[in-house]
Protein backbone atom coordinates (compact mmCIF):
# COMPACT_ATOMS: atom_id res chain seq x y z
CA UNK A 1 0.00 0.00 0.00
CA UNK A 2 1.44 3.21 -0.95
CA UNK A 3 0.79 6.22 1.41
CA UNK A 4 -0.05 9.89 0.42
CA UNK A 5 1.98 12.48 0.49
CA UNK A 6 -0.50 15.49 0.50
CA UNK A 7 -3.46 16.10 2.42
CA UNK A 8 -5.52 17.97 -0.57
CA UNK A 9 -8.51 20.08 -0.18
CA UNK A 10 -11.18 17.53 -2.20
CA UNK A 11 -13.70 20.30 -3.92
CA UNK A 12 -10.42 22.72 -5.35
CA UNK A 13 -8.13 19.91 -5.49
CA UNK A 14 -5.51 21.82 -4.23
CA UNK A 15 -2.74 20.43 -1.71
CA UNK A 16 -3.61 21.96 1.66
CA UNK A 17 -0.59 19.86 4.37
CA UNK A 18 2.36 17.33 2.79
CA UNK A 19 2.32 14.71 4.98
CA UNK A 20 5.56 14.24 4.41
CA UNK A 21 7.99 17.19 6.58
CA UNK A 22 10.96 16.74 3.89
CA UNK A 23 8.92 17.98 1.26
CA UNK A 24 6.90 20.85 0.32
CA UNK A 25 4.99 22.80 -2.64
CA UNK A 26 1.48 22.32 -4.20
CA UNK A 27 2.09 18.69 -5.27
CA UNK A 28 4.65 18.05 -2.09
CA UNK A 29 7.05 16.98 -4.54
CA UNK A 30 9.36 19.52 -3.69
CA UNK A 31 12.03 18.61 -0.93
CA UNK A 32 12.74 20.69 1.86
CA UNK A 33 16.30 22.35 1.79
CA UNK A 34 19.29 20.31 3.92
CA UNK A 35 19.89 23.14 5.58
CA UNK A 36 16.76 22.89 7.61
CA UNK A 37 16.78 20.64 10.67
CA UNK A 38 15.48 17.32 10.12
CA UNK A 39 14.68 18.44 6.75
CA UNK A 40 11.45 19.44 8.20
CA UNK A 41 9.47 22.21 6.49
CA UNK A 42 6.05 24.11 5.85
CA UNK A 43 4.29 23.89 2.44
CA UNK A 44 6.06 27.22 1.69
CA UNK A 45 9.29 25.56 2.04
CA UNK A 46 10.12 27.46 5.06
CA UNK A 47 11.99 25.84 8.42
CA UNK A 48 9.41 24.76 10.91
CA UNK A 49 12.20 23.37 13.88
CA UNK A 50 15.28 25.50 12.65
CA UNK A 51 18.24 25.67 10.65
CA UNK A 52 20.78 23.15 11.07
CA UNK A 53 24.29 24.67 12.02
CA UNK A 54 25.70 27.21 9.32
CA UNK A 55 22.99 27.88 7.63
CA UNK A 56 20.30 30.90 8.07
CA UNK A 57 17.09 32.09 6.42
CA UNK A 58 13.70 31.29 6.18
CA UNK A 59 14.42 28.40 3.99
CA UNK A 60 17.47 28.00 5.45
CA UNK A 61 19.28 28.10 1.90
CA UNK A 62 22.28 30.32 2.91
CA UNK A 63 25.30 28.71 4.48
CA UNK A 64 27.36 31.16 6.56
CA UNK A 65 30.42 28.87 5.83
CA UNK A 66 30.37 29.91 1.80
CA UNK A 67 29.93 33.74 2.96
CA UNK A 68 32.85 33.36 5.09
CA UNK A 69 35.15 31.82 2.66
CA UNK A 70 34.10 34.63 -0.23
CA UNK A 71 34.93 37.26 3.02
CA UNK A 72 38.43 35.89 3.31
CA UNK A 73 39.19 35.71 -0.27
CA UNK A 74 38.19 39.27 -0.67
CA UNK A 75 40.07 40.21 2.30
CA UNK A 76 42.77 38.65 1.20
CA UNK A 77 42.56 40.40 -2.07
CA UNK A 78 42.42 43.83 -0.56
CA UNK A 79 45.33 43.21 1.89
CA UNK A 80 47.37 42.45 -1.54
CA UNK A 81 46.63 45.50 -2.64
CA UNK A 82 46.62 47.75 0.33
CA UNK A 83 50.54 46.28 0.04
CA UNK A 84 51.23 47.40 -3.57
CA UNK A 85 49.34 51.07 -2.64
CA UNK A 86 52.15 50.85 -0.07
CA UNK A 87 55.49 50.19 -2.21
CA UNK A 88 54.05 52.83 -4.94
CA UNK A 89 53.58 55.66 -2.12
CA UNK A 90 57.54 55.00 -1.51
CA UNK A 91 58.48 55.35 -4.91
CA UNK A 92 61.64 57.51 -5.06
CA UNK A 93 60.46 59.63 -7.49
CA UNK A 94 58.18 62.30 -5.95
CA UNK A 95 56.00 63.32 -9.88
CA UNK A 96 56.39 59.07 -10.32
CA UNK A 97 54.56 59.13 -6.70
CA UNK A 98 51.62 61.15 -7.28
CA UNK A 99 50.67 59.55 -10.70
CA UNK A 100 50.75 56.03 -9.12
CA UNK A 101 49.17 57.52 -6.34
CA UNK A 102 45.96 59.07 -8.41
CA UNK A 103 46.18 55.85 -10.41
CA UNK A 104 45.62 53.57 -7.16
CA UNK A 105 43.08 56.03 -5.64
CA UNK A 106 41.15 55.05 -9.43
CA UNK A 107 41.97 51.24 -9.21
CA UNK A 108 40.66 51.48 -5.05
CA UNK A 109 37.29 53.82 -6.71
CA UNK A 110 36.54 51.15 -9.57
CA UNK A 111 37.33 47.94 -7.30
CA UNK A 112 35.02 49.20 -4.48
CA UNK A 113 32.20 50.09 -7.20
CA UNK A 114 32.01 46.67 -8.43
CA UNK A 115 32.35 44.65 -5.66
CA UNK A 116 29.82 46.85 -3.51
CA UNK A 117 32.39 47.37 -0.87
CA UNK A 118 32.63 50.50 1.78
CA UNK A 119 35.54 52.15 1.83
Amino acid sequence: MVLPMQACDRMAGDCIDCLQTFVYGPYCNASCSRGCMNSDCSMLGEYRIGCSGGYTGARCETDFNSLYEELDKTQSVASQDRQQYEMLQASPNPVDNQQQVNERRDYDNEYHNENNCFQ
